[in-house]
């Protein structure tokens, strides 16, 4: 277990607009107690869960390592194991709606059509290597859908899009950009309306698109790889886009405001922060390593830390509700807040 002394920055938030940059003061971080139900499982604690998806309070789903998929419909307190059809590491989920969802995994991508009581594996899609992850797959609606993958190999694919439910995928390479460092891959999409998606990854990167998919472009004018090295989650509220990132950085990204950027270092450490989630502009939470989970009741100005106890293990994904219900998973753990 790593043990680290935590401070914000005084720094504080940077905000990027027009390659301007201001600086905001960031207060000290609080420390709040722990209200939350440890599951110690074996279905859970001897696997690591990538990514989660809870209908409502007590129907979920969960994927993870060894190509374990999970199911509950009693907010977690049992869950029962699914075939998925692969021995992979799967690492992301997504719902169109309680029958339809989609996941990726290595060199290929899974479907439902029943609520994840079943999976069909659909192997190497149009331009991924069969040694590529998909990080990400996200659909706007039934017809739809983006997925986004590790490397993309000599064809610079990064980027995959369907505009027929998944039947066919066609690969879509993301433009290079002078003074800005190439993408080696993008871990996660989220759309923000019909026709416009975002994308985060490596090196800071924030790519954009404005026609379903079809053409993308690069959102970030500068380098923001000196603040975090990579962006693993998106998140969109209320015309505001939330992304967590390594080095501590949670990025927020305005559309409504030129795609104006603002990065809120949480602390000065080399801590990766895996996952986002706002239940509306103001409230919301970050998952991360070594046990950690932060709350924001003021849009990410300022955060606190939950102080879980024993639990030190990296958690990957958190969903919340506005009644106040929270759930986050990561490598051997599900914690549900009482």
């Amino acid at each position: 277990m790593k043990t680290t002394q935590l401070f914000f920055l005084m720094l504080g938030g940077i905000y990027l607009t027009s390659c301007k940059v201001k600086e905001q003061e960031m207060p000290a971080p609080a420390i709040v107690k722990n209200d939350f139900t440890y599951n110690t499982d074996t279905v859970i604690s001897k696997y690591n869960y990538n990514d989660m998806f809870f209908f409502n309070e007590n129907k979920g789903v969960a994927v993870g390592s060894e190509g374990r998929i999970i199911k509950t419909n009693n907010a977690g307190a049992t869950w029962t194991i699914v075939n998925s059809g692969t021995i992979e590491n799967i690492r992301s989920l997504e719902f169109i709606d309680e029958n339809t969802g989609w996941a990726g995994t290595t060199g290929a991508l899974l479907k439902t059509i029943d609520g994840g009581n079943t999976w069909e594996l659909i192997n190497r899609p149009d331009s991924i290597p069969a040694n590529r992850v998909v990080y990400s797959v996200s659909f706007r609606n039934a017809n739809n859908g983006i997925a986004v993958c590790q490397g993309g190999g000599t064809s610079g694919k990064f980027i995959l899009v369907t505009t027929d439910g998944g039947a066919t995928w066609k690969g879509k390479t993301i433009p290079k950009v002078t003074g800005l460092a190439n993408v080696t891959d993008l871990r996660r999409i989220a759309w923000y309306n019909d026709t416009i998606a975002y994308g985060v990854g490596s090196v800071g990167t924030i790519v954009k698109t404005v026609d379903k998919g079809n053409t993308w472009t690069r959102v970030n004018t500068v380098n923001l790889e000196a603040g975090t090295r990579r962006y693993n989650n998106l998140f969109f509220v209320n015309d505001i886009g939330y992304a967590a990132g390594q080095n501590g950085m949670l990025l927020k990204i305005e559309p409504l405001q030129n795609d104006s950027i603002t990065l809120y270092p949480f602390y000065s450490v080399d801590d990766g922060q895996n996952d986002a989630w706002f239940t509306d502009v103001n409230n919301g939470y970050v998952t991360g390593q070594y046990g950690e989970l932060h709350k924001t009741t003021d849009g990410g100005i300022s955060w606190s830390m939950i102080n879980l106890g024993s639990v030190a293990v990296t958690l990957r994904v958190v969903q919340a509700f506005p009644t106040g219900k929270v759930y986050v998973m990561g490598n051997g753990a599900f914690l549900k807040s009482n």
